[in-house]
This record gives structure tokens, sequence and C-alpha cells, in this order.
């Protein structure tokens, strides 16, 4: 692995998540690490958002309902300066 290569798909993440109001699943943000020519494993994933929650960030996962597959799916929180 490159020197940096691990803050580059930290903040590939952040930004996914940030741009997808309606949330992602771990293979999504999986499969847009690998278009992005960015190496890693969907439990490398994992990993990132676990990172992720652990600094604090508004992120949350959750099942959509009409979702067979009953994959979470990871998103931030819409907060405001006030909360």
């Amino acid at each position: 692995m490159a020197r940096g290569d691990s803050a580059v798909r930290l903040l590939k993440v952040i930004m996914y998540l940030e741009h997808n109001p309606k949330g992602l699943t771990v293979k999504e943000l999986h499969s847009r690490l690998v278009n992005d020519l960015i190496e890693c494993s969907e439990r490398t994933v994992y990993r990132i958002l676990d990172i992720v929650e652990r600094a604090h960030f508004p992120v949350y996962s959750e099942a959509q309902e009409n979702d067979l597959s009953n994959e979470k799916r990871w998103k931030f929180r819409r907060t405001t300066a006030l909360s």
C-alpha cells in the first residue's frame, strides 16, 4: 500500500456519504472506491466506517424497509449549527 492510501480511502468514503443523502451500502461504497482505482476489500470499508464513527462524524446506518437484501445504508445525519 502506498503512503497516504488509508487517508485517501477515508476521505473518499466521507465524500461519497456527504454527496448521497439517501445513503450507501458497504457494497456500493466498495464499488465506488474500486471505480476510482482505490484497492480495498469490503471488510476495509467496514473498518473505514468504524473510524468515521469514532472520529465523531454524524454517520449512522439503517436498514431500508423495502430492501429485501436487508443491507444497511450508511448516511450522515443532517445537523444544524445549533445541534
